[in-house]
């Protein structure tokens, strides 16, 4: 019927792997004249995010940081917004936790300019000064969630899980997607 491959059969489709650079293997399923592309991890990696965390206060970073890696999400740090600039243009992060008073720019413009680089980045701001105008005005911006200092855990993590699981959900689709072309 087929013949025998040297890579692995799931039912009828012959997985090939892609070697790019990304943090998973990537493989081109192929099944007669039809091909897709299809991410496969190990159980639990899809849940796995990579966060930038934007803070100028060290000890606070160190603690968010700390905290997202417990978690078992990978975790970049940043005290500048031009630090975030240079990372987000550098590496794909599912998500910045971003301190809303930095020393280099105001937020609102880093937001912008993190958008550009990656539009699907997801943006959660943190403030210790919230007013209802600094708050309407972040979140027409785009951002996923406004958060005022101290940063609680529970709200953290629950955030980080809903992204998470949206993020999980997504792959799954397009896995499906790529298996019924």
């Amino acid at each position: 019927m087929y013949p025998p491959s040297p890579f692995p059969v799931i039912r009828r489709w012959v997985l090939f792997p892609i070697f790019i650079f990304c943090r998973a293997p990537v493989w081109l399923v192929v099944d007669g004249f039809n091909a897709g592309v299809i991410s496969i991890l190990p159980e639990g990696e899809h849940n796995k995010m990579d966060v930038l965390v934007v803070e100028d206060d060290v000890s606070s970073l160190s603690h968010i940081i700390d905290l997202i890696q417990s978690w078992g999400h990978g975790a970049e740090k940043s005290e500048t917004a031009r630090g975030a600039i240079e990372k987000v243009g550098k590496m794909a992060f599912d998500l910045v936790l971003l301190d809303m008073s930095l020393p280099d720019m105001a937020a609102q413009d880093l937001i912008g300019k993190l958008k550009e680089l990656q539009p699907d980045i997801g943006v959660v701001t943190m403030t210790g000064a919230s007013t209802r105008e600094l708050e309407k005005e972040i979140r027409t911006l785009g951002i996923v969630y406004y958060m005022s200092k101290p940063v609680s855990e529970t709200v953290l993590k629950d955030i980080l899980d809903h992204i998470a699981k949206k993020k999980k959900n997504a792959i799954s689709e397009a896995s499906d997607f790529n298996r019924n072309i």
